[in-house]
């Protein structure tokens, strides 16, 4: 603010014949400029006085506001603190310092893999332009294989966490995203570097884009790096001297970060399975951990049952499967059930003498468990293989029958489908591509059509285009 001037006031002129009238009006200029420079000087005063008083205001404020933020900062009782814990359309944190601990920034310089191509951007965008955005609708990538060091020379698996970049572009797009196993490829012969691709991966699968669909990652037989085990004992793994660790159950639930139920699921606990509805859509998606494998040691200190052959079930999460995850489903909802094992049995899924095979323990029980849900019926569930055994009562006769559309899995590095097993057991192809070598992408967005009682498969990159009635 500025105060006003008088200085264009002009003295008279001289050449006045009478002197006496002249000094009379040089006086009366003279008076007008004196009173000029005082009202000067007042607002110019004024002025400072207005801003020294805006200025300690503004402090004090200041000192308000600091004095208030370390009073929130010292009260956890405070209803802002309460609702900071709370992300919008997420379950809540126990404390803000939990949440602030696992928040991750969202920037380019961050990203874990390659950004998605301008091709491949293209490639989705044209998939999103056939979906219908009213129906239930999700991503399942599976058999990434990602390892950022891994030895065999035939593999692609550097292309990993660039191929989960391209399905998580659809982020927002669909109601999930399902890492669906063997998401790294667990051969590194060094233990350190093992736990570095299985972090970089879940960091990459949570963190590289805002969450805005759900993402749920499953177990595969090659995430716990047990082929490192069988390699040592057939001795084709003459560079490593010692029996070669794995990745335990407590690795992977703090990994995939279970406990804090990011998305709203429900969990067994942490537990690696899981099941949510989604009531605007009528579905109930239900994650299972086919590579359920028992933890005891053999003589020679590595595990006896590892996991790149021992696949299948126990107790624990069959009984809270056929009691929890398929109990409750309103009528008029629709199941899915994802996995990475396929549901087919195989000739040694009872037989654990032989490493060599591929077993499924408890495979045929888990699919009469469902064949159970989806009938109304009810039985007990037994199997008494060693190290293996269950007793699981099932009872749906009060729920009635309920409908399945599919149990979609990965693992046979190929596209499948069968009934054999009393529902729709589909198969997607491994992400890395048909073979080993290359960067070929390849997964499913699948809608879930219910008036139509189908599921449509629509194929990015090496996935086909496919469709199931149900």
């Amino acid at each position: 603010m500025k105060e006003p001037k008088l200085d264009d006031l002009m003295d008279e002129p001289s050449p006045f014949q009478n002197r006496k009238a002249r000094n009379q009006k040089q006086h009366n200029w003279d008076v007008l400029r004196r009173f000029g420079k005082a009202v000067g000087g007042f607002l110019s005063n004024a002025v400072s006085e207005v801003n020294n008083a805006v200025s300690d205001a503004s402090d004090r404020m200041d000192d308000v506001e600091d004095r208030y933020n370390n009073q929130i900062a010292g009260n956890t009782n405070l209803d802002e603190i309460i609702d900071s814990r709370k992300p919008k359309g997420k379950p809540a944190f126990k404390t803000l310092g939990e949440r602030l601990n696992y928040e991750l920034i969202l920037d380019d310089a961050l990203l874990i893999g390659k950004p998605i191509s301008t091709e491949y951007k293209v490639m989705a965008d044209n998939i999103m332009a056939k979906v219908n955005r009213e129906a239930f609708n999700f991503v399942f990538i599976t058999d990434q294989h990602y390892g950022s060091q891994s030895e065999l020379v035939d593999t692609s698996s550097s292309y990993g966490l660039d191929h989960s970049n391209n399905a998580l572009y659809l982020d927002g797009k669909v109601d999930a995203i399902i890492a669906g196993g063997d998401n790294i490829d667990g051969h590194n012969n060094s233990y350190d570097a093992l736990l570095n691709d299985q972090k970089q991966f879940a960091l990459g699968f949570l963190g590289n884009t805002t969450n805005f669909s759900d993402k749920f990652m499953l177990k595969g037989n090659h995430d716990d790096g047990s082929w490192r085990v069988y390699a040592f004992r057939n001795g084709t793994l003459p560079e490593v001297k010692t029996m070669p660790r794995i990745i335990g159950n407590n690795i992977f639930k703090k990994d995939y970060r279970n406990a804090e139920l990011l998305f709203g699921e429900i969990r067994n606990g942490d537990s690696n399975y899981f099941y949510k509805d989604y009531p605007d859509k009528k579905v109930r998606l239900i994650g299972v951990d086919s590579n359920d494998t028992p933890t005891i040691l053999a003589e020679d200190g590595g595990p006896k049952y590892p996991g790149i052959n021992y696949m299948g079930y126990r107790q624990e999460q069959l009984n809270w499967l056929a009691n929890t995850a398929l109990q409750g489903v309103p009528e008029d909802y629709t199941t899915l059930i994802v996995s990475h094992e396929g549901a087919v049995t195989m000739p040694y899924d009872n037989d654990l003498s032989d490493p060599a095979h591929g077993h499924h323990t408890n495979q045929a029980e888990f699919n009469r468990i469902i064949n159970d849900f989806i009938n109304g019926g009810s039985g007990l569930v037994t199997n008494y293989v060693k190290d293996n055994e269950i007793a699981v009562q099932t009872d749906f006769t009060n729920q009635g029958k309920r409908i399945l559309a599919g149990y979609i899995h990965g693992h046979d590095h190929k596209e499948s489908h069968t009934t054999s097993v009393g529902f729709n057991d589909i198969g997607v192809i491994n992400s890395f591509g048909p073979s080993r070598y290359g960067d070929n992408d390849g997964w499913n967005l699948i809608s879930l059509d219910t008036d139509n009682r189908k599921l449509i498969l629509h194929g990015f990159g090496t996935a086909t285009d496919r469709e199931f009635t149900y």
